[in-house]
């Protein structure tokens, strides 16, 4: 519950950022999908929280089953989603942050962005053991319910850890562009950079 109140704090000094008033530019509106992107993951990363924890406590074979189903559809889904914000952002965000940091003198961002790019990789090989498992699970119910509830804890660790490396990297990713948002503002306003 608490990585939950440092996301809103966050959340509410990022808004409270001059990047409204910034005007009608291309890149405001970059970040402003952005921030509107990351907000949808997280709220869809709480709900994924929220069931797996019912699911971990419940001994109700049929309740947790449904849980299981539930689960399935919401991680798909959520993949979905998480490969077009990463396709846009490959597309739109990493060009402009890597435009500003060739014009300053400072290190290249590319590392950082491979890494950003890369949590994306390690999301998906958790989800997906996840939706091996969780299919397994469901297939198997009828036989062995001991068992089912073994390979339960194991699928829902791998859900949860999925889960928390893309909070991990949202964190991370808002913390390399919002704080150079006004500067970068500032650079494309003075063409030093264009987008």
């Amino acid at each position: 519950m608490e990585w939950r109140m440092i996301v809103m704090y966050r959340k509410e000094l990022i808004s409270s950022n001059s990047l409204e008033t910034a005007g009608p530019t291309k890149f405001t509106n970059v970040v402003k999908r952005l921030k509107e992107e990351h907000s949808s993951l997280e709220e869809k990363l709480n709900h994924l929280y929220i069931k797996a924890e019912q699911a971990q406590g419940n001994r109700d074979m049929s309740v947790t089953l449904n849980l299981l189903l539930l689960l399935r559809v919401d991680v798909k889904n959520l993949m979905k989603e998480l490969g077009a914000h990463e396709e846009w952002e490959e597309l739109q965000v990493y060009p402009i942050a890597s435009a500003y940091f060739k014009q300053r003198i400072r290190p290249s961002i590319t590392p950082s962005i491979w890494v950003l790019e890369k949590e994306h990789e390690i999301v998906k090989q958790c989800f997906q053991p996840f939706l091996l498992l969780s299919k397994e699970i469901i297939a198997t119910v009828e036989n062995n319910q001991a068992k089912v509830f073994k390979q339960l804890n194991l699928c829902l660790v791998y859900l949860l850890q999925g889960c928390s490396v893309l909070q991990e990297h949202i964190e991370l990713e808002e913390g390399l562009i919002y704080p150079l948002v006004d500067e970068i503002i500032a650079a494309i306003g003075h063409k030093e950079i264009s987008i």
